[in-house]
């Protein structure tokens, strides 16, 4: 018996030996393991990340024929041979079994899907491989221009005709068909100001034709208009393109004077902390960095049938409020700052101190970290009576350190105040208690405030409303 185990061991040392010394380690199976994988997306590495659901890379045979869906968190194995290879960000746009000869990503009705995609490659199993997937779609951004609103709509449909109809995954191209129709319907409370539509197409050097429905709200047509200047509307892939018009032009049936703008911003979803969309509301005239914000001002409080300023202010931006005219407040005003997105911060808005005249029913601002202040926010000195219904501040911030300021500073003037509110903002370096940091009366009239609610962050204590934080003789 034992003679028949040690020969049985002889035998399996022998068969072992046979097998290492015919076929080498690498030509057993490494050739066809893909252990060097780089993507690139828009010029950026980019990988997916670990665990994800989305498997990125498609496999297929190079006739075409579908073969596998992997993810790129492991390593892979292929049959010795070349294949079609390529990835996207965007894995369900793809339906597999087809063929990458009849592979295509439509475009999409509701103009809202984003994906980005490489060309199909050549590979050899085993050999290192390199996908630089590209964006394949862009923004087109239709934005009015209006400060005059026009109460006869209460939406509008915009519709946008492309002969573009879906992206050739295998050709790595967009396909031209018949005009393909997008329509999109958007409420318009502010009368068309501040009206802004975003609409996401497979980028292409070919022009858009957009036509506008003023609907009223009954769904009615109002009016219509199109948009047809000596300049072609075109999107380009990952960029965008904005598109400024008047909307409430009474002469104008078809709009010849619009202003385009190709990529202010790129669009490029790998970014790691992105920028929020900018969705301005309606009523609200959006002031982009590095135009004027007292532009606006200026026109809007010149505007008889302008209740209220409204301002739209764009996150993690710069702006600037100078001058007598545009620091002195005389209309409710609104200036409304975009809900920071993740890495962002507040608008920041550099400015003098406001003054008031006359009766006004609303200042409000939201979203705002405030610079370059004097001593004081409001500032009333020396003039006649005013009265405000309402003066509220939410989530604004005030980082200088006012070692002598106040939020409202008044000498020898009459104000009613009826509400002032403060939620969620922060008064940074108080010093106390040798400044009234919120409000101060020095040889005040009388005055009153009725209501006063402050739920504020601040450094010092707010017992009640006569301390050395918050202090009024009249109050």
């Amino acid at each position: 018996m034992k003679r028949y185990i040690n020969c049985g061991i002889m035998m399996l040392s022998v068969t072992a030996a046979l097998i290492s010394t015919s076929c080498s380690k690498d030509e057993a199976y490494e050739s066809s393991v893909t252990r060097d994988l780089q993507m690139t997306l828009d010029g950026e590495p980019w990988n997916i990340y670990y665990g994800t659901a989305n498997k990125p890379l498609f496999i297929y045979s190079a006739d075409g024929a579908y073969l596998h869906n992997y993810s790129t968190s492991f390593r892979f194995s292929l049959d010795e041979g070349q294949y079609r290879v390529l990835a996207t960000t965007q894995a369900d746009y793809l339906t597999p079994p087809t063929s990458l000869n009849d592979q295509i990503i439509e475009q999409d009705p509701e103009t809202r899907r984003t994906f980005a995609i490489s060309d199909p490659v050549t590979y050899s199993a085993g050999d290192p491989m390199t996908l630089h997937l590209k964006t394949r779609t862009g923004l087109l951004r239709l934005r009015a221009t209006d400060v005059k609103s026009d109460k006869s709509y209460s939406s509008i449909r915009t519709t946008l005709t492309t002969p573009v109809t879906a992206y050739h995954v295998g050709q790595a191209a967009v396909l031209l068909g018949d005009p393909y129709e997008l329509t999109r319907t958007k409420e318009t409370t502010g009368g068309g100001v501040g009206f802004t539509e975003d609409a996401v197409l497979l980028g292409a050097d070919v022009p858009l034709e957009v036509r506008l429905d003023y609907l009223d709200a009954a769904g009615q047509v109002v009016k219509s208009r199109t948009l047809q200047g000596e300049e072609a509307i075109k999107v380009a892939p990952n960029d965008t393109t904005v598109v400024e018009f008047m909307l409430n032009n009474p002469d104008e049936l078809v709009t010849i004077d619009y202003n385009i703008v190709i990529g202010p911003t790129k669009w490029n979803e790998s970014t790691l902390f992105p920028s929020t969309e900018v969705r301005v509301p309606d009523g609200y005239t959006y002031v982009a960095p590095g135009e004027s914000v007292d532009d606006v001002i200026k026109a809007q409080a010149a505007d008889p049938s302008i209740d209220e300023i409204r301002i739209f202010l764009k996150a993690d931006a710069a702006y600037k409020i100078g001058g007598t005219s545009t620091n002195t407040i005389s209309k409710s005003i609104s200036i409304l700052g975009q809900t920071p997105g993740y890495g962002q911060s507040e608008a920041v808005v550099t400015l003098n101190s406001y003054t008031i005249s006359g009766n006004v029913n609303r200042i409000h601002f939201e979203n705002i970290e405030f610079k370059g202040l004097a001593s004081r926010f409001f500032y009333l000195n020396n003039q006649a009576t005013c009265e405000v219904q309402e003066i509220s501040m939410i989530n604004c911030r005030f980082p200088a350190k006012w070692s002598n300021g106040q939020i409202w500073h008044q000498t020898n003037a009459t104000a009613i105040i009826h509400n002032f509110r403060m939620k969620g903002c922060t008064v940074a370096n108080i010093v106390a208690p040798n400044a009234n940091a919120i409000f101060n009366f020095q040889s005040s009239r009388p005055m009153s405030i009725y209501n006063y609610y402050c739920p504020l962050n601040f450094r010092g204590r707010l017992k009640n409303r006569t301390d050395s934080i918050c202090r009024s003789r009249s109050f």
